[in-house]
């Protein structure tokens, strides 16, 4: 059975350990205090050029 909530985080520019992350955003949609976090495993990606290129045109140069 799956949790009633589900988060996704991402680290604050490149500093935060990706659990920090997941902790902080708990906090701030939640207002709960907790270290009791699940790592999910599962990852997708999406081709860039779904994305129109409109929209692309901000991304960095390293992308």
């Amino acid at each position: 059975m799956r949790t009633p909530y589900q988060i996704l985080s991402m680290p604050y520019k490149k500093i935060e350990k990706p659990i920090d992350a997941a902790i902080r955003e708990v906090f701030e949609e939640t207002g709960i205090k907790t270290d009791n976090i699940i790592s999910l495993v599962s990852k997708s990606y999406i081709p860039a050029n779904v994305i129109s290129e409109k929209h692309r045109k901000y991304w960095g140069k390293d992308l």
